[in-house]
């Protein structure tokens, strides 16, 4: 589990706030529906602040809120993990 909280563990000024845009599929239609009547083909284009806590080669992870990060152990709430294929643009804030 530490090296997934490594990037957790780091001094407050090295976690860096970022703007994420990424895609997103739409909910289901849930109703039944002929072919000739399907919805459109489109993606929810979506903008996600947040302070980057982890992250692999396929996955970002933002935490939301962050406390205590001046601790050996800091806290984060609302945790969103996004697919780096999804991500059409990221940007770092100050």
């Amino acid at each position: 589990m530490s090296e997934e909280r490594n990037s957790l563990t780091q001094p407050t000024g090295s976690i860096p706030l970022v703007l994420v845009e990424w895609l997103d599929s739409l909910q289901p239609v849930q109703s039944w529906s002929y072919f000739s009547d399907l919805p459109k083909l489109d993606v929810a284009r979506c903008r996600t602040v947040g302070w980057v806590v982890n992250e692999d080669d396929s996955v970002l992870m933002l935490a939301q809120n962050v406390a205590d990060l001046e601790d050996s152990d800091p806290q984060g709430s609302g945790y969103m993990r996004i697919p780096k294929v999804c991500i059409t643009k990221q940007e770092r804030l100050k």
